[in-house]
């Protein structure tokens, strides 16, 4: 329900069959120790809720183990602590088994903690803004992410590296 928050300080998530379907905000924080997230089999899929990891002041935060058959279907927030941040993978994917599609980002200069949130989508049909775009239009873009951060502003320091992916 609204304002629910569930809390693990580490979770492995090994489903054989079906989905995980969150029902309200999850997050996973070790408080000062280390927050941990295994992806070993089955997806998370929020819908209008957020899967986060991490929080102020754990020693580290860990996601391991995504791939075609383990990902978060939806919206993925991290924990981002001060200075700088490389490498941060958020295994996000499209609603369609197996459309794994990661974003990792840098963040050089991080002069605020907070919490960076990314969304994937990947559909079977073009990005909406495509035809404005200055995209070749006969090439299908099936497969995009939105980047977000739940205050207002920008996490600052915060910048997307070349965003990495694996395409489907």
């Amino acid at each position: 329900g609204a304002g629910i928050t569930t809390t693990f300080y580490q979770l492995v998530i090994n489903k054989t069959s079906g989905d995980l379907t969150l029902g309200h905000n999850t997050l996973v924080s070790g408080g000062a120790a280390s927050s941990l997230l295994v992806l070993t089999q089955g997806r998370i899929v929020t819908g209008a809720n957020s899967f986060a990891v991490g929080a102020a002041g754990a020693t580290s935060t860990t996601i391991s183990g995504a791939n075609a058959a383990s990902y978060i279907v939806g919206n993925l927030r991290r924990y981002i602590p001060t200075g700088t941040q490389s490498g941060i993978v958020f295994p996000v994917g499209g609603s369609t088994a197996g459309k794994y599609a990661p974003v990792q980002i840098d963040f050089p200069n991080v002069t605020a903690a907070g919490y960076f949130q990314v969304a994937a989508s990947t559909v079977d049909t073009d990005h909406p803004n495509i035809g404005p775009s200055a995209l070749y239009s006969a090439k299908p873009v099936n497969q995009y992410w939105s980047l977000t951060h739940p205050r207002a502003a920008p996490v600052p320091g915060g910048r997307a590296a070349p965003a990495t992916s694996t395409p489907p």
